[in-house]
């Protein structure tokens, strides 16, 4: 879906620009300067994914925090590779900030680089989730043993899904990383992907917290 969004929004910013080129030479400098400062297409459709996306774990977290008052909660075994999952996920979304800072620069090689390092802390990360259902699984902790282990694997799965979806981002930004990251009219498919990263980032650090440390 990020991919999507990337991709259809930075094609209709070309489009125009190519259309207002022929302008472009009698236009003055402080209406170019504005067009330079309104929100593109690709922006608009990230935050309206994000919006979404926030809506979506709101209304879940509304829903774990009514069942979590009932009588018969048991909170579950809480799996210590929880914690360096959670350490490689904001690694990742450090090396992000890192490509997205070379990319300004024009540092391709680097840009490149910083990329594959958020992708493979990425993989690790949905290994390390992979690792932990395996942990509780041998416990005998399955989605229907007791309502948190569903609301666990429900909410980790959801998040998964996403962490997927934003790596098949990074694949896109790792295609177009030699494009100019300052181009008039499209959107830095790099700085997208990042937004996105931190966004996953901070959704995560907030389900680890409300489902193993707010008791």
């Amino acid at each position: 879906m990020l991919e999507a969004i990337i991709k259809g929004r930075n094609q209709a910013g070309s489009s125009s620009v190519e259309l207002l080129g022929i302008e472009s030479a009698s236009v003055p400098e402080e209406k170019r300067e504005a067009r330079a400062a309104t929100v593109l297409p690709a922006e608009v459709g990230l935050w309206a994914l994000l919006a979404t996306i926030t809506m979506l774990f709101a209304g879940f977290s509304s829903a774990y925090l009514v069942r979590r008052a009932a009588p018969d909660w048991v909170p579950i075994y809480c799996p210590p590779v929880l914690w360096v999952s959670t350490a490689l996920l904001v690694l990742s979304s450090v090396a992000l900030e890192v490509a997205k800072t070379r990319r300004r620069m024009n540092r391709a090689g680097a840009v490149r680089s910083w990329l594959l390092a958020g992708v493979g802390l990425g993989l690790a990360f949905l290994g390390g989730q992979f690792f932990a259902w395996n942990q509780l699984s041998a416990r005998g902790i399955f989605l229907p043993t007791s309502p948190h282990s569903s609301f666990f694997y429900m909410l980790t799965g959801v998040h998964a899904a996403h962490v997927l979806g934003g790596i098949g981002g990074l694949f896109y930004a790792l295609s177009r990383r030699g494009s100019p990251a300052t181009r008039p009219g499209s959107a830095d498919p790099v700085a997208l992907c990042a937004t996105y990263w931190h966004f996953v980032t901070g959704v995560w650090i907030y389900l680890f917290g409300l489902l193993f440390i707010w008791r």
